[in-house]
């Protein structure tokens, strides 16, 4: 975005053309996304889901929990 077209977006929201709100879609992708992470370790590689402080837990946990 150049800064006229950010200086012109702000100025519509200023005038209360546009309205700030959530992206939908991706935070329901993203949650079956993080699911069939967690699914496809749990079928081949089991042993990395097995303990809480195991690499890929760890990292699954952060994503679930928006950290990543």
């Amino acid at each position: 975005m150049t800064l006229e077209e950010a200086q012109a977006k702000l100025a519509a929201f200023q005038r209360g053309e546009l309205t700030p709100g959530k992206k939908k879609g991706h935070v329901s992708g993203r949650k079956e996304a993080i699911s069939e992470l967690r699914a496809f370790f749990a079928e081949q590689d089991p042993g990395s889901l097995s303990n809480e402080k195991a690499w890929w837990s760890l990292v699954l946990e952060q994503l679930e929990d928006g950290l990543l």
